[in-house]
């Protein structure tokens, strides 16, 4: 339709940004990407779809693509807090903890200000605390993005592993039992979870979410690797 579409009036830069969006739909990368650089190339000044563009070379571990994709919005908007977060992740995934560190903070601070702040720097932020062994500091912003996203069970089961790791287990196992609701079929929330009543010598009640782990996992594997309905 889109095609036809254009056959009547020249596609926009948001015309082509949606047709790159329709690709990642469908787990085509490839043409996404394509796509949303025709859309930057019609539209040079399009924050949103140089944002997707990014997600996308990222997605793909084109790590200096995405990273220039994120780079152009900053020089269009210098407080881009999105930007901001996503060049952490490169670097964090680069092996640079102390720039992906400075970069969750700045979106962080940048995002103070709107009204409908994200929780992604926060969860980002005390995720990679955890990673670095600052469990205790990692507590805080992970709380705070479980305010700003109550409903998001990763960030409830992050929340709930620095929990366990605090030695917090009545709230580890608070967030973890809820994770597991947001999301039944999570293997690694109901896997944190038996660890918590593990730790807590339930063992029967352990068990069961090891075994529901392994189930999750089996199916998971099985629907991977089972052939397409033709």
């Amino acid at each position: 339709m889109y095609t036809s579409a254009a056959t009547i009036n020249p596609p926009t830069g948001d015309d082509l940004k949606i047709v790159g969006l329709d690709y990642v739909l469908l787990d085509d990368y490839a043409d996404a990407i394509k796509w949303l650089q025709s859309a930057v190339e019609r539209d040079p000044k399009n924050k949103d779809a140089w944002y997707y563009l990014g997600r996308a070379f990222y997605t793909k571990s084109q790590r200096g693509e995405a990273r220039q994709a994120f780079l152009t919005i900053l020089n269009l908007d210098p407080q881009d807090s999105r930007a901001e977060n996503n060049l952490g992740l490169i670097y964090e995934t680069d092996g640079q903890p102390a720039a992906a560190m400075e970069a969750y903070r700045k979106a962080i601070s940048w995002q103070e200000q709107r009204q409908h702040p994200g929780e992604q720097p926060y969860v980002n932020l005390g995720n990679l605390l955890m990673e670095q062994g600052q469990t205790k500091e990692a507590l805080a912003p992970l709380e705070k993005a479980v305010s700003l996203a109550p409903n998001n069970a990763f960030c409830r089961m992050t929340l709930g592993v620095a929990y366990r790791q605090n030695g917090e287990l009545d709230q580890a196992q608070r967030e973890l039992e809820t994770a597991t609701k947001l999301e039944p079929d999570n293997p690694p929330a109901h896997y944190q979870l038996g660890r918590v009543y593990k730790a807590q010598h339930a063992l029967d009640r352990a068990q069961a979410e090891f075994e529901k782990t392994a189930e999750l996992k089996t199916r998971s594997a099985g629907l991977q690797s089972a052939p397409p309905n033709r």
